[in-house]
């Protein structure tokens, strides 16, 4: 029958054996072999290979951990986790892990000779287990609705990466093996409740982004854009050193939330209401007013102009600006970020070129469903950047005057130049928003109106739900 025993009395046995025993590394022995398994930040599958039973005896495998290396050097600098006396015994889960930590283990077996009485210690080798990294994240549930919670990375439809979902969302949080969906992943906090949750390191092969997603009812999946009937919505999470958090607005608006860390608040003024926000986009002019989901009765949400599902609504709304500004925003060359544009070139009705690098960038059909859907066609080396600026330019409304790209204190204006044409839902987003910073668009962190969060590895971050009256 396998016994574990205690530590006191398991570590009385081995103190004898490394004072008076002979230590054998696997090597040499053919002895047991230690190896880990699943790593989390909280918990560690070991298992080692069976000791050689023909030519002696088992008496007791002893499982060490430690914070440093050489174990079997020295055991007082060890702890002893562990010891069974049943041959058959192969594995242990150690679940006394911390975030970002070092592990150390090695076994110890003792054995004895056939036909003697005379133990024998071998020690397997060591391994090194790191466990995984993690963010702290706390959710403030001042909604007063019952809010749950859902996290996928990559975790949006139409996305074929859409992977792991986030499982024990609380202080044993991992991922997943794979993108099938259960309920046991979906938790709940009651208003005024806060839920506090860990969020580890990707463990997949080329890791991406992750939704976490937030509603008034019990999730069945990621939520269709288009379609799912009840409210909710969703801030972008990331991994690694810089990597940002983001409360973006580009696809649609639903719960007005703020989000803190890194001693930088984002987010909505907090006397902004989800009842005000959508009293205010409703009174938007025409088309921008009428983005609601659904069309009648209590809308759930609000589309951006560039994921409303009827494009024929919006088709016309940056027309005039973009035939009025691209001919006067190519008077200038173009730089941003280290990239410059020279020779920039306007080819009606709606194409600009310009000289990269030594060679020709181009971006073409440039209209307001490109401009709105964040994909205008283009070419060449330095074609995505040559079309995020005319895009950001265009839905800030300043795309006339290339001087007044970098400039916040012009964007969302009436101008000649534009014949009063800019993304009126971005526009008030930002008005409503600290500092005047909100991921209303695409590229909206274009020239220093960055409204993310750069989180490091370790990093703590709380969002706040607002009030929905």
């Amino acid at each position: 029958m396998t016994r574990l025993c205690t530590i006191a009395v398991a570590l009385g046995i081995v103190v004898f054996a490394v004072s008076c025993g002979d230590s054998t590394g696997p090597e040499a022995s053919g002895e047991p072999v230690l190896s880990a398994g699943e790593v989390s930040h909280f918990h560690c599958e070991l298992s080692w290979t069976q000791v050689d039973l023909e030519s002696q005896e088992h008496i007791s495998y002893n499982l060490y951990k430690s914070a440093s290396t050489g174990i079997s050097q020295d055991t007082t600098q060890a702890e002893l986790i562990a010891t069974f006396e049943n041959a058959d015994d192969l594995e242990y889960n150690d679940s006394l892990l911390s975030a970002d930590s070092n592990y150390y283990f090695a076994l110890l077996t003792e054995v004895t000779e056939s036909g003697t009485d005379a133990s024998e210690f071998i020690w397997s080798n060591e391994i090194l287990v790191a466990s995984d990294e993690v963010n702290y994240v706390s959710f403030i549930n001042n909604s007063g609705h019952t809010m749950y919670f859902i996290v996928q990375q990559g975790g949006w439809s139409g996305h074929p990466e859409a992977g792991p979902w986030l499982s024990n969302i609380g202080s044993q949080s991992k991922w997943t093996a794979d993108n099938t969906f259960s309920s046991s992943y979906v938790e709940s906090c009651s208003t005024g409740a806060t839920l506090n949750f860990i969020y580890p390191e990707f463990d997949i092969t080329n890791p991406h982004g992750a939704r976490i997603y937030f509603g008034e009812a019990e999730f069945t999946g990621a939520p269709d854009l288009n379609t799912y009937p009840h409210i909710y919505d969703k801030m972008e999470a990331g991994w690694g050193i810089g990597n940002t958090w983001n409360t973006t607005c580009v696809g649609f608006i639903a719960i007005p939330i703020q989000m803190a860390g890194k001693g930088k608040v984002v987010g909505f003024n907090s006397n902004v209401t989800r009842s005000a926000l959508f009293d205010s986009l409703g009174a938007l002019p025409s088309p921008y007013g009428d983005l609601a989901f659904p069309s009648s009765g209590d809308p759930v949400r609000f589309f951006s102009p560039g994921k409303y599902p009827d494009q024929s609504v919006v088709a016309s709304c940056l027309d005039s600006a973009l035939a009025l500004g691209l001919p006067l925003a190519v008077q200038h060359d173009w730089s941003y970020g280290g990239d410059d544009y020279t020779d920039v070139t306007f080819t009606p009705p709606d194409e600009v070129s310009a000289q990269y690098n030594g060679s020709t960038s181009t971006a073409t059909d440039i209209n307001t469903a490109h401009v709105f859907a964040c994909n205008i066609p283009n070419s060449g080396d330095g074609g995505p950047r040559l079309a995020a600026l005319i895009g950001a330019a265009a839905s800030r409304g300043v795309l006339h005057n290339y001087d007044w790209w970098a400039d916040s204190t012009k964007y969302y204006q009436v101008y000649s130049e534009n014949a009063g044409q800019y993304n009126y839902y971005s526009a008030l987003l930002h008005h409503l928003s600290l500092d005047g910073l909100c991921y209303g668009m695409p590229y909206d962190d274009y020239y220093n109106q960055d409204s993310g969060i750069g989180m490091d590895p370790g990093d703590s971050i709380t969002v706040t739900i607002l009030p929905f009256n």
